[in-house]
């Protein structure tokens, strides 16, 4: 096989391997070709989500949901202020918090922004908890009416809950819970 030959192949494949990268070994000359590029290089060239960019100015980094935090789309109430107390009900309006073993903290007063930057509510301070005491905040706005008005403003249930004034993170769906471990309204979606 020549060299030359070899490039067209790479252009033919490329766009099969986008993603992954394929290890081939050329009979007799033990050479090996990698069609396409690495998974890094492909995460590099993949086309990134735009950005408003008056979210971009009060977001200026934005972080993904993860295992670093949790977001509930109520609020349990409990029949006494003892952390295992039983849940009794549920506040239908919104709680952000950090999992434990995760810095924060978070401010005071948080905003939440819709994908197009506009304000939503402000989430207030919440009681520290041992499983997550690197800060809580909950919305004094129903869960159903912050959703409803993200779609309004930017045509997104998505929304963006400050964490300090250089972050913010993504909550993809606003009426949905991320690692929730009270179940309850998390079950489904609040709309």
């Amino acid at each position: 096989m020549q060299k030359q030959s070899l490039s067209q192949v790479r252009r033919l494949l490329f766009p099969l391997t986008v993603v992954a990268s394929l290890m081939l070994s050329v009979a007799g000359d033990r050479q090996i070709l990698q069609l396409g590029p690495s998974v890094a290089e492909a995460r590099e060239r993949a086309p990134r989500a735009r950005v408003n960019p008056k979210l971009r100015k009060v977001c200026p980094t934005i972080r993904e949901p993860g295992a670093w935090m949790f977001y509930k789309n109520n609020k349990p109430i409990r029949s006494s202020s003892k952390f295992d107390a039983p849940v009794i009900g549920f506040n239908r309006v919104m709680t952000f918090a950090y999992q434990k073993g995760y810095s924060g903290p978070l401010p005071g007063v948080s905003n939440m922004f819709a994908a197009n930057g506009e304000k939503i509510t402000t989430l207030s301070f919440w009681s520290c908890r041992s499983d997550h005491c690197g800060g809580r905040v909950v919305s004094s706005m129903l869960t159903s009416h912050a959703r409803r008005r993200a779609i309004q403003l930017s045509g997104k249930p998505e929304g963006y809950v400050q964490l300090s004034n250089k972050s913010c993170a993504k909550i993809p769906d606003i009426g949905q819970c991320i690692n929730a471990k009270v179940r309850g309204p998390c079950a489904g979606v609040e709309k």
